[in-house]
Formats: C-alpha cells, structure tokens, sequence
C-alpha cells in the first residue's frame, strides 16, 4: 500500500510543480539508486507512461467521483465557464460552486473540452452535456457566470486595471528620459508627442495612477478565492463611495495636487487650462461612479442576503425578506426559520467583536455550524448559504485555470492533448494539497490504492 501512495503521490508531484512526465524517466531509477537501503524505491515504477495513466484514469476521475459526492449532498450549485485558445483550439473550463457545511464555499474544475466557436448556443450545450454526464442534476443550477459574453449573454466588458497600474507607474518613473526621446525622435506619433509637450501631461498621468491605485486595491479584494456575491457588491458600493468623496472634496491625489498646484502658481499654465482640467478629472468621477451604478445595479435583487455577512446582529425584518425572497423562487423555507434565528441571533451576539468582523463571510458561517450539531437550529439557514454561496462573486477562477494550463501546456510540452491536460487541470485545482498532504491523504484511501 505504501509502494501505491508513492506512486500516487510521484505522480502528483510532476502535475503540481509543472514538471514533465518525461522527467519521471530519470528520476524512478535515480531514486533507486540513491536510497538503496529503501525497499519502497527499490519498487516504485512510476515511470512517464504510468504517471500519465495514474493521472488521467485514477487522480482525475477520482477528484470528478467526489465533486458528484458532494454536489448530490447540497440542493443547489452555480457554474462558471469562459474561453481562451490555446493554438488552434479553443478551450472552455466549466467549474461548479457550492457549499457544504463542513467544507464551506466549494469550487471544483468539472471539466475541459475544446469547441468549435463560443456562440451562446454551444456555450449552453457544453455547460448541460457536461453536467449531464456526471448525472449531476441541471435543475438545482441557481446561476451561470461567463466573462466577455457582453454579445452572447448580455453585461458589460471590463478594463484591464490590474495590468494598467504596473505600466503608468513605468512611465512616471521614466518621465524624463521618455519625454526627452519623443522630443528628439524624428518619427515619433504626433499624439505622443503633443501629450508629453503639455505642460498638464504629468498631472493627468498622476491623477490616473492615483485613480488605478484605488480601483486595483478594489478589484484584488472582489477576486479573492473565498468571496460571495454579497460581499462582491459590498466592494463595488466602497469604491463608489470613495469615488464620490473624491468628487465632493476634489481630491486628486496628493502628488497630482502638489504638481498641479505648482504649475498654477509658477503660471506655466493659463485658466483655460486649469478649467478644462478641472472639468475632465470631475467628467472622469461621474463617469466612475455611473458605471459601478449600472454594474451594481442588477446586483440590488441579493440585497436581501445582505445580513448573511454577519458584521451586525440580525434583525428578523431582514431575515423575513430572506425567506420571503426564496420562497417566491420555491425554495422552502419552513415556520421553523423563526427559532433558528432566534438561536443565530444569540450565537452571533456572543461571538461578535473586531476579531469576528474581520473574518469573511464563509469563515463566519463555517464556524456556527461547526459549533451548531442540532440540525433544528440550522436547516433553514444552512439552505439560505447553500443557495447565496452557489452565486459566483467573480470569474477569476477561471482565468486561474487558464494560468495553470499555460504553465503546463509550454511550448517545451505541445504534444499533450486536450484530455491529458484537462486531467492535470483537474488534479493540481481540485485537490489543491501540497505534496505532503496529498501523501498523507492517498495513504487513508482504501479504493484509490487499490486501483493504483
């Protein structure tokens, strides 16, 4: 049993650090060779051609036979796709999301396939044929995310912030040098050069980095891994507010009012400057703050969830519209709901401090129903976390199993093939254990050895 759960583990240990199977050609012998006092290398084959059949017949299944496990255990469930090509394919990841009550929020590569365009038709097919090959039951789905589908689902695009911040701070450490090479440089874009000949050019790049700062600090806390759709609008509504401030005190960052305010004094720039300039930053403000308006917008109809993060003791009004909101979707919730909130109202007045408020919102509700074994203290609310935590917050768990493809599917490696590198994908995302734990784990499961 030891000899499999090396085995196992080898195996496992080449997909989590993006080695090549190939290189387990080598090592297996070396290892025998190293430890000869060590009967388990003396016995351990784990070669390329059984790595790669351990992970795409044994660890991958394995990982999709638990999410199934586990999905029919909880009413409720939200998927999450996008695409990306990879060469000639394009490539579609489906996650699902859920919520247990002893392992919390959920988020599992189901699976990997690559189709022939990204309609919103084949989009549908591959999300149902999918989850129906797992005889994982379409109707308990409660929502679908998908990034860029502004044509094909409806929604907004985004702006690539978190790549933005890195390259205005290039430039203004580069100020001078770049102004002075586009002065001099006989074919430089007029553009560039009228931009670095305005004396307001480097306020402007100032005042954008202040902004960027601001909204990249915002987009990291949206795409944490552990986050809900409540908390999600939470953040939106934060930015917005400190935008609007921004606006009311006319504040444009310290080192864009220090330059600003220096150009004006010196007269380097006249008053129809200095209006136009004010009249672009407070367009640039309004603009911000209608568009997180029309984002959050749609998001207004989970604001009966909004307790649910638990950084005040609830109220039953706020709860009532909770129960009300799902029993209009036939989702029943029963007269019990009464006691069960009376229960979580003195639990959360117990346990509520600074500490507390800084937790998230699943690592609250973990906690009371790890602390909470009478199911009649929890059922109802356990189906109300079960419901809001199938929400996905974000898509960035997608865009992470993208990263993990491309670290795998190097040039170096173009050979593997959709299946082999969708069973990778699979072991490195749903295990999510470091090799030591993965060993300590494999060594307690009785069927995954034998089949090893």
């Amino acid at each position: 049993m030891l000899i499999c759960a090396a085995e196992l583990t080898t195996a496992y240990k080449v997909v989590k650090h993006h080695q090549s199977f190939s290189s387990l050609d080598c090592t297996t012998k070396l290892n025998a060779v190293m430890y000869p006092d060590s009967s388990i290398a003396a016995k351990q084959s784990t070669a390329r051609t059984k790595a790669t059949a351990i992970i795409k017949y044994i660890l991958a299944p394995h990982s999709i036979a638990q999410i199934k496990t586990e999905v029919e255990k909880v009413p409720f469930y939200g998927i999450s796709t996008d695409s990306s090509n990879h060469k000639a394919e394009k490539l579609f990841p489906l996650l699902i999301q859920y919520f247990t009550e002893k392992e919390g929020l959920q988020i599992k590569l189901l699976k990997i396939d690559s189709l022939p365009n990204e309609t919103s038709d084949t989009i549908t097919s591959f999300c149902i044929k999918s989850l129906q090959d797992q005889n994982i039951p379409v109707q308990n789905i409660v929502a679908f995310s998908g990034d860029n589908t502004n044509t094909n689902f409806g929604g907004r695009d985004r702006s690539r912030w978190l790549s933005l911040l890195p390259a205005i701070e290039r430039i203004l450490k580069l100020w001078l040098p770049l102004k002075e090479f586009f002065a001099k440089e006989a074919k430089a874009p007029k553009a560039v050069v009228d931009f670095f000949a305005d004396p307001l050019s480097e306020v402007y790049t100032l005042f954008v980095h202040s902004q960027a700062f601001l909204i990249e600090k915002q987009i990291k806390n949206i795409e944490k891994s552990v986050i809900t759709i409540v908390e999600v609008k939470n953040v939106l509504q934060d930015t917005k507010k400190q935008l609007s401030d921004r606006l009311i005190n006319k504040y444009l960052g310290n080192q864009t009012t220090q330059l600003y305010n220096k150009l004006k004094n010196e007269g380097t720039i006249n008053t129809s400057q200095s209006e136009t300039f004010d009249k672009e930053t407070g367009d640039f403000f309004n603009t911000a703050i209608c568009y997180l308006e029309q984002w959050t917008e749609p998001m207004t109809k989970f604001d009966v969830f909004a307790w649910m993060i638990l950084n005040d003791i609830p109220q039953w009004q706020q709860v009532e519209e909770t129960t009300k909101y799902l029993n209009e979707k036939d989702i029943g919730i029963d007269d019990s709901m009464y006691e069960e909130f009376m229960y979580l109202k003195s639990f959360i007045e117990c346990e509520i401090s600074d500490e507390w408020k800084a937790k998230n919102m699943e690592a609250k509700w973990k906690h009371f129903f790890e602390k909470t074994e009478e199911l009649e203290r929890k059922a109802n609310l356990l189906k109300m976390c079960q419901y809001i935590f199938a929400i996905p917050g974000h898509n960035a768990h997608v865009e992470r199993v993208f990263s993990l493809i491309s670290a795998q599917w190097t040039k170096e490696r173009s050979s593997l093939s959709v299946s082999t590198i969708e069973s990778i994908i699979q072991c490195v995302y749903n295990y999510k254990m470091s090799c030591t734990e993965f060993y300590n784990y494999v060594k307690g499961e009785k069927e995954l050895l034998k089949k090893g």
